[in-house]
């Protein structure tokens, strides 16, 4: 049966979806579409969650990690996602060009350094975060005073 220009073969009497083929065990192709399309979805949901891991173990680490930080962290784990994946597919001779993709890209990285910044993962924004522990306490001149009496 010919199929429409454009359109994904026939195969077994149905239409795969493009860039899935039918084989192996499964009976219909819209079965092993199905089976390969929430295969990716759920890889996809891994490496989030990697990075979100990741992330919550450095803040962990530098003492600033926050329950509350939970929203800001699966938002900046996508992002880092979603920028790892545009920076495999854009080609060397794009970034000479500077195509959209390119542009693309340097938003995320640039919304990356924001959130970054605001989790606390860039020193100014862990300086923010820390604030008036890392610097001396200033103390008055009654404070000063009182010392030097007693």
């Amino acid at each position: 049966m010919p199929t429409e220009k454009g359109s994904p073969p026939l195969i077994d009497g149905r239409r795969a979806i493009a860039g899935y083929r039918c084989e192996g065990g499964l009976s219909t192709c819209g079965e092993i579409s199905k089976f390969k399309i929430e295969g990716v979805k759920k890889m996809r949901a891994r490496k989030s969650e990697t990075i979100k891991q990741k992330t919550i173990i450095e803040l962990n680490s530098l003492g600033i990690y926050r329950e509350e930080f939970a929203t800001l962290i699966d938002v900046y784990a996508e992002l880092v996602e979603q920028y790892q994946l545009m920076k495999k597919e854009i080609s060397i001779a794009a970034y000479s060009n500077r195509s959209p993709a390119v542009i693309s890209l340097e938003n995320l990285r640039k919304d990356i350094l924001q959130y970054s910044a605001q989790l606390g993962l860039t020193p100014s924004g862990y300086r923010k975060i820390i604030g008036d522990s890392l610097q001396k306490p200033k103390r008055s001149k009654l404070e000063d005073a009182l010392n030097d009496l007693g």
